[in-house]
């Protein structure tokens, strides 16, 4: 009796570990676009181009901000927040929220990817 059970527990696990979990765990996720799913048509560069002009227009407030201050074309007032006083006396810290470089650097990645991304699809004819 031990032997049969013995023997159907190795068959068992024979068949568990032959077809193994490969597709089990490739789970598509529904809020994200895989790579192969982008830039296949016009819509998809035209949704790149808006999402780059939001990112772009995130930056507007940063971008207004470090030029008229750190150039002393605006001043600060008594009511202004200390990040904005480290900006034009020029005595900034690594704190400050207007100084990372991050966002701006994430929109220059993302023109790289839609521009290189555009060269394929005209390559592909996918820009019909």
């Amino acid at each position: 009796m031990k032997r049969i059970a013995k023997l159907g527990f190795l068959i068992a696990t024979t068949l568990v570990l032959s077809t193994g979990c490969k597709k089990t765990f490739d789970i598509n996720p529904q809020d994200q676009l895989d790579e192969s799913q982008a830039y296949q048509s016009v819509y998809d560069a035209d949704a790149a181009i808006v999402g780059i002009y939001g990112k772009f227009m995130g930056l507007a407030e940063t971008y207004i901000v470090l030029n008229e201050l750190r150039g002393d074309l605006l001043n600060y007032t008594n009511n202004a927040d200390e990040n904005l006083r480290q900006i034009s006396t020029h005595s900034v810290t690594a704190g400050n929220k207007y100084v990372n470089p991050r966002p701006f650097y994430e929109l220059i990645v993302n023109c790289n990817d839609a521009l290189a991304n555009f060269q394929m699809m005209l390559q592909k004819n996918r820009m019909n």
